[in-house]
């Protein structure tokens, strides 16, 4: 008798296991999210359009007040697959447009994964914005709330004027205060 005889005589009868069918169910607002930023991205013609606009454009388009923090989050996480994308850098407007329209006060966004940085996250904020990973330019544009950057901020702008009544922080120190740049 072989020894492969010898286990299954040891093991006994064994029970037929049918495999069962696994579905993957996406976040249905997450899919609105990802096709409204791709409306969006596409209506981005002129290279020196004005970031008020754009950003104007995105929340009275394209936000809605039914996105959570989670379904927000999850969309950073979905950025990767847009990183070659013509005005990727303008991201974090329409970011920042989801953020402010949503009704949550908390939100995480996730750069970490990204290797080309992200413009103008946390503009008019009103909220509080935790970034894990890194930032591009003008973080905090015009913010009233508090925005944590864990990772490095690449520039902010040199004009305390448009950092209201906010706070910043970059690797847990604070960089502005109240239109102060303690940096």
């Amino acid at each position: 008798m072989s020894n492969l005889e010898k286990y299954l005589k040891l093991i006994g009868k064994q029970e037929e296991v049918k495999e069962r069918e696994i579905t993957v169910i996406r976040n249905p607002n997450l899919e609105k999210i990802c096709r409204s930023y791709e409306k969006w991205l596409g209506s981005l013609r002129i290279e020196r359009q004005d970031w008020k606009d754009l950003y104007d454009h995105a929340l009275k388009t394209y936000s809605k007040k039914e996105y959570t923090s989670k379904d927000i989050e999850d969309f950073s996480v979905e950025l990767l697959k847009y990183k070659g994308k013509k005005h990727f850098e303008k991201t974090g407007l329409f970011l920042s447009a989801l953020i402010n329209s949503s009704k949550d006060k908390e939100f995480t966004i996730l750069t970490e994964h990204l290797a080309q940085r992200i413009n103008f996250i946390g503009y008019c904020n009103k909220k509080i914005v935790n970034v894990k990973g890194n930032v591009g330019n003008y973080v905090g544009l015009s913010n009233k709330g508090t925005i944590s950057v864990k990772g490095k901020i690449k520039l902010l702008s040199k004009d305390a004027n448009y950092y209201q009544t906010s706070k910043i922080y970059e690797k847990g120190k604070l960089i502005v205060s109240n239109r102060r740049i303690m940096k």
